[in-house]
């Protein structure tokens, strides 16, 4: 067992730093990279006879990653990927990332329910997520989500609560519109520093074990700060430590954000603490966590700051729009990719704004570009629906209690 925890140490170390060299120089080309660090897995493995013994002789249940697409290739001829998707999810608006899309559809088939077979993955994923009774009954499956026009229904209706009168008579930009929503907590302000300070002192209120993890990521560079809104915000598990990165800008949202993604940075270094060879975390369960500190760090902030109760019951709706509705939005969306008649620039520029003008009020009115939002679609080329994660694991995070988090906190699933 030593031999495998030395293995994946390394080879956990050399993807996590070509993850973050992608984030840190996202106009350099490292596919070569990964084809190298590939080909070097295999290689060396199937080199050594005795290693490669022992590997087949181990469960792939307690196998990482790289263990069970070793056990996987050894019994299954290598495939080459034609299309050259380096796996990395590297996002453009180039021709590149078109061709990703068009390869994850032609290579994602229908299956007999009418839905690709990494839709019904997810939803089996979820399912058992649900069969563990931690949601409440009347929680559906994402099947049952995409057969209805709910999600128009309530988005209208939460974006028509908050407007008044008088501004749904009138043309409204999507500023504007988002002015409104923030209107409650729009004098809010917090910095870096106070915000890192204040999520340390909270979390470590929350748990004795949260101590000190996310002020020591913060000293040790592990916290990228980014003033750019359309820059990907995430939580990377590396062995020396998770790495976030993060937009901030020094809102409600911002600290949310933080907080969330803070939350990830608690779970997988616990789980690595407990769970030397396995990171792989259910998402449900990792992302239910990270809401559970979003929610709750913002409704600490604002009794801190003396705000009224009202305003954090609008900060709940505002997320149910987000992480619920707007999620189910994004599933719609990737649904849709598989019934073009062509994927390319266009087309699917098309799907995004007739979706959208569904979505949103009929007084909304859209800058020309924002057709081209669907592109910038989070997980939408290298990990397909994973937004339909979100509504799921964000019903279930308002139901988490503090005693329940600390029973979860160091589970990489519900079954475990």
């Amino acid at each position: 067992m030593a031999c495998f925890e030395a293995l994946d140490a390394q080879f956990d170390s050399l993807e996590s730093m070509l993850f973050l060299l992608t984030i840190q120089y996202p106009n350099e080309d490292f596919r070569e990279c990964q084809a190298y660090l590939n080909d070097t897995e295999t290689l060396l493995f199937k080199s050594v006879s005795q290693f490669m013994t022992k590997l087949l002789m181990v469960s792939s249940n307690m196998l990482p990653l790289w263990g069970k697409r070793l056990q996987e290739e050894h019994s299954t001829p290598p495939q080459n990927n034609a299309s050259g998707d380096d796996g990395l999810g590297l996002i453009t608006a180039d021709s590149g990332f078109i061709e990703q899309l068009q390869h994850r559809i032609k290579s994602d088939p229908i299956q007999p329910n009418g839905y690709p077979k990494s839709f019904n993955q997810v939803c089996i994923n979820n399912g058992r997520f649900i069969k563990e009774k931690v949601l409440k009954s009347d929680v559906t499956t994402n099947l049952h989500l995409t057969k209805s026009d709910d999600v128009f229904r309530r988005s209208r209706s939460y974006f028509s609560a908050i407007m008044s009168a008088s501004v749904q008579n009138k043309t409204l930009s999507l500023q504007g519109l988002r002015a409104i929503q923030r209107q409650p907590w729009r004098d809010f302000y917090i910095s870096i520093i106070e915000a890192i300070q204040f999520i340390e002192r909270q979390f470590s209120k929350y748990d004795e074990r949260f101590q000190g993890k996310v002020m020591n990521a913060f000293l040790a560079g592990r916290i990228r700060f980014v003033e750019d809104v359309a820059a990907a915000s995430f939580c990377f598990d590396t062995p020396k430590g998770s790495f976030i990165q993060v937009t901030f800008v020094g809102d409600l949202e911002s600290l949310a954000l933080l907080a969330h993604e803070c939350g990830h940075l608690i779970h997988q270094e616990l789980i690595r603490d407990k769970w030397v060879l396995r990171q792989d975390i259910q998402t449900c369960l990792t992302e239910s966590i990270a809401m559970y500190f979003e929610n709750r760090i913002v409704k600490d902030r604002l009794l801190e700051e003396a705000y009224d109760a009202a305003v954090f019951q609008a900060w709940l709706l505002r997320q149910y729009n987000e992480w619920v509705n707007r999620h189910e939005l994004f599933e719609r969306f990737e649904l849709g990719l598989y019934k073009l008649d062509r994927v390319n620039q266009t087309q699917v520029a098309h799907l995004w704004r007739s979706l959208i003008r569904d979505y949103y009020p009929c007084n909304i009115v859209f800058d020309p570009m924002f057709e081209y939002e669907g592109f910038k679609t989070p997980h939408l080329s290298f990990s397909p629906f994973y937004h339909s994660v979100y509504p799921i694991a964000y019903l279930y995070a308002i139901d988490i209690n503090e005693k329940r988090l600390k029973k979860l906190i160091t589970l990489l699933s519900l079954h475990i």
